[in-house]
């Protein structure tokens, strides 16, 4: 495919900054990218010459021209600009791979099913597609954002979901809410939609000293 535009990621910036093992040929710099098709392969029946396309994972992505599976492209309707395009898969891929991995702990573990998921970064784009698909498998939510800007913004989309903003004094007591012997919430006004704080499962969107000490 022809590469139209790809995003620069912080992950991308700390790949150009880690020096190469010994041996190395190079490093394909890019991770997703939007473009044109060019060339198709015989065993691909979805997409065509001159389709426009998104793709993620794409190493390489920052060159001109890249090689990528077909598996992971995805045609881009007329009304999506490149712009956009090029960043839509890496979010909503990864969320339901987290996801995925969440469902698996809390099956190892037994948890019950009303343990709330902690998110933080939750006002970010990949902290919303996790809370949202976090509702739809009806698991309980509990955000967590650093600003009360970031709090405003979450609590317009989920106004029933509970937020603790972390940049304020005494966030860790919310959190906890006064556990009884029980494991639940006591005084904390996360009780009504998280009856069982004690039992939850953190998962941070956006690295950090706060969030690995909270885990």
């Amino acid at each position: 495919m022809r590469v139209s535009i790809s995003p620069v990621h912080r992950g991308d910036l700390v790949a150009t900054e880690t020096d190469l093992p010994d041996g190395s040929a190079g490093r394909r710099l890019g991770t997703e990218a939007a473009g044109v098709v060019t060339v198709v392969g015989p065993s691909v029946p979805a997409l065509r010459v001159g389709d426009r396309v998104a793709v993620f994972p794409a190493p390489g992505a920052w060159s001109e021209h890249i090689t990528v599976p077909a598996e992971a492209a995805a045609a881009v309707p007329d009304s999506l600009s490149d712009e956009t395009a090029s960043v839509l898969l890496v979010n909503t891929i990864t969320s339901r791979n987290v996801l995925r991995a969440v469902n698996e702990l809390r099956a190892a573990a037994a948890a019950p099913s009303d343990s709330p998921l902690l998110v933080s970064g939750a006002a970010s784009a990949l902290g919303k597609l996790i809370v949202q698909q976090a509702r739809d498998r009806g698991w309980p939510v509990v955000a967590v954002v650093r600003s009360d800007r970031s709090a405003s913004t979450v609590r317009t989309n989920w106004p029933d979901v509970p937020v603790v903003v972390s940049g304020s004094g005494g966030w860790q007591r919310e959190l906890e809410g006064g556990r009884s012997a029980g494991g639940r919430c006591r005084s904390s006004p996360m009780r009504t939609a998280v009856p069982s704080c004690g039992r939850s499962c953190p998962l941070s969107t956006m690295a950090g000293r706060w969030s690995s000490g909270a885990i």
